[in-house]
């Protein structure tokens, strides 16, 4: 689909600017009497949450304490009617597919008002058809957002402004189309599937790429509008400083053109990729975490990474693949023995390497000395390097090394050979 950049965000209808009114039909058993009530109600979209709300002094004179009743109780699917649903003036019909279940009762000056969380509906509208798009998250659509922004000069070359503009690219073979509208970011790809894509760009990011709504069209040829909650609100990082260290061919993969040269290069995508997926949620959600839990998260990434058997020596495994990916392991441990943390649950046992402080954690929950060791050093640095440069692999971009500006930190051993490409650049801008 083209999409256009002016339009593009009236598709959807449903927006922070526009709620959904429409009435709910309440069946109540009493008494074995079935009786019902119909009431005004309004769904929301604020701070990135979906919030199903009623006000209860606008509701016809009905009568705050007989309203108060019906809303207390919980209503199956069965137990409910929605009636009238209209967003932008538009009629709507309206799906919410969940129980009703006001939660949150709240008082204000001469109002009062009932409210319950919403994790997803949908809705369906007569309207011009399009293909599928993906509406991407508020998180997503401002990382992105540089990227879709070109500038305009004046005839003098003067830069004047910036225009946002629509980019196509390909993720394995897979092409994708982004375009900006005021304020969200969406999506388009060539076989409505946009897991690929949206992965790769979280890992590149380092923060959650999702989608909260998705516009198709039904077998009747009317628009269809799906919205959920995302899982994650708040950004986690600007972006992924790991890969300002790390070189391909030559070039840096921090920019995102360089990224997607060489993943979109990559054909077939990696059988695994159902792994790859859950490697980078994991990989993403720890910047969201503490140290202890970061710890914990990276260990299990690289036991998900390296395939680690039951009842096998962990640190053996681990050490064993590694060694073959050309990785010294000791960079991860950073000389943890030097901090003489011991297990004094296990005979005073010296604690060496980061399997057995993760263990420490794990088991014993640790010590001050063990958590003042993670804040103090670099062990979680290079776990999350190592892990950066196997999550490359993964995803299909084989030839990852550092350049010699980043000597002091590169986690491979000496037979790996490392770009130069920082000392030609500083050498090309003096002459």
């Amino acid at each position: 689909m083209e999409m256009d950049t002016k339009k593009v965000d009236k598709y959807f209808l449903f927006n922070e600017r526009h709620t959904i009114s429409f009435q709910i039909q309440l069946f109540n058993n009493f008494q074995e009497k079935r009786s019902s009530i119909t009431i005004d109600a309004k769904i929301k979209l604020e701070d990135g949450s979906l919030v199903l709300y009623v006000d209860l002094n606008s509701q016809n004179n009905k009568g705050i304490e007989n309203i108060s009743q019906y809303l207390s109780k919980e209503y199956k699917k069965k137990d409910y009617k929605i009636l009238n649903a209209k967003v932008c003036r538009k009629l709507i019909h309206l799906e919410l597919d969940c129980n009703i279940k006001f939660t949150s009762f709240v008082s204000e000056t001469n109002r009062k008002f009932c409210a319950m969380p919403l994790k997803r509906f949908s809705y369906t509208f007569d309207g011009p058809v399009h293909s599928i798009c993906y509406r991407l998250t508020s998180i997503a659509s401002t990382l992105l957002t540089p990227y879709l922004n070109t500038l305009v000069s004046n005839n003098n070359g003067i830069v004047v402004g910036v225009k946002a503009i629509t980019r196509s690219g390909s993720c394995y073979n897979k092409k994708f189309s982004l375009c900006s509208g005021n304020k969200y970011v969406y999506l388009t790809t060539d076989d409505n599937n946009p897991t690929e894509v949206l992965t790769t760009f979280s890992f590149f990011f380092c923060n959650p790429i999702e989608y909260d709504m998705l516009l198709s069209q039904t077998k009747d040829n009317k628009c269809r509008v799906e919205v959920h909650t995302p899982e994650y609100k708040k950004a986690a990082s600007k972006g992924n400083e790991m890969l300002e260290y790390l070189f391909s061919n030559n070039m840096c993969l921090a920019h995102l053109d360089v990224y997607l040269g060489l993943t979109g290069t990559v054909n077939p995508i990696p059988q695994d990729f159902s792994l790859i997926d859950i490697l980078i949620s994991y990989y993403v959600r720890a910047d969201y975490l503490d140290n202890v839990s970061k710890l914990l998260l990276y260990h299990s990434i690289l036991e998900k990474i390296v395939g680690v058997h039951k009842d096998c020596d962990t640190y053996k495994e681990i050490h064993k693949y590694l060694k073959e990916m050309h990785i010294n392991i000791e960079k991860i441990n950073d000389n943890i023995s030097a901090a003489n943390i011991k297990n004094e649950y296990e005979g005073n046992q010296p604690i060496d390497n980061f399997v057995k402080l993760r263990n420490y954690f794990i088991h014993h929950l640790g010590s001050k000395k063990a958590i003042e060791f993670l804040r103090d050093n670099d062990m979680l640095f290079y776990l999350r390097l190592t892990i950066t440069i196997l999550i490359l692999k993964k995803l299909g971009i084989e030839d990852v090394r550092f350049d010699k500006y980043f000597h002091n930190i590169t986690v491979f051993d000496n037979t790996v050979e490392e770009y130069n490409y920082i000392a030609e650049m500083f050498e090309r801008y003096k002459n």
